[in-house]
């Protein structure tokens, strides 16, 4: 989870944004978190946290698998998901089959960093409790979200930060009161519906974020545009 203080600065300014509406629970534990919520180990060398939103598909943050060293991308088959991860367990393990960014992102373009991945074999049929996340562009300030991660300070277990909400919105990003630190990039920004939770945005990036903790406000890029065209684009690289 990358600090974009500056960025968020940029943000709030232009959004006449001044404070934090609300104040989130801290990240806690959860063993009944979704388990469409896994972690997703990259290269051996780290993780983020991403989220099936289809048999075959998960989205996380595109900056997730930029090798930081070489600056290119991981390969899909270095892409390990493991949905519904708590400490060594998970309902499903899912490699990389192909990974597809906006073609116009780059480390600087916070409003596009994300990323679908193709995953093989697809969960499909679903072991017992994994069900993709619906997905809609519902995000508008005010809304009450809640997030699930694998931040840096808990890898081996699903954090649910509860009582979120957004704080503002301009375009394809939002600014929520949800906690974000080193590892919860990719994590799912939900809300609770009458069918059940939905998907509305990834997180992406941090704002305000300080060290030595580098926690701040959760940055996201919405369930929009955005995420549609990954889809339609993977969809078309596959066939």
């Amino acid at each position: 989870m990358r600090s974009v203080s500056l960025l968020a600065a940029a943000f709030l300014a232009a959004l006449i944004f001044v404070g934090v509406a609300a104040r989130a629970q801290a990240r806690l534990l959860d063993e009944a978190a979704p388990k469409a919520v896994g972690r997703l180990n990259i290269g051996g060398q780290g993780h983020c946290t991403a989220s099936l939103i289809a048999p075959d598909l998960i989205v996380t943050a595109a900056h997730c698998l930029r090798n930081a060293r070489t600056g290119a991308r991981w390969r899909a088959e270095r892409l390990v998901f493991l949905p519904g991860y708590d400490r060594g367990a998970y309902a499903a393990l899912a490699r990389g089959a192909e990974v597809v960014v906006p073609e116009d992102w780059t480390p600087e373009t916070v409003a596009r960093d994300l990323a679908a991945v193709l995953i093989a074999p697809s969960i499909d049929p679903a072991p017992e409790g994994v069900a993709p996340f619906e997905t809609a562009d519902l995000a508008r300030p005010g809304l009450a979200v809640w997030t699930v991660s694998y931040g840096r300070d808990r890898p081996e277990a699903p954090s649910r930060e509860a009582d979120c909400e957004v704080s503002a919105r301009r375009g394809d990003l939002i600014l929520t009161t949800c906690e974000a630190t080193p590892g919860v990039s990719g994590a799912p920004v939900l809300t609770d519906t009458p069918d059940g939770p939905v998907l509305i945005a990834v997180a992406v990036a941090a704002a305000n974020a300080r060290p030595p903790a580098m926690r701040g406000q959760a940055v996201a890029v919405t369930a929009g545009p955005v995420l549609s065209r990954l889809g339609a684009d993977l969809r078309k690289e596959v066939r």
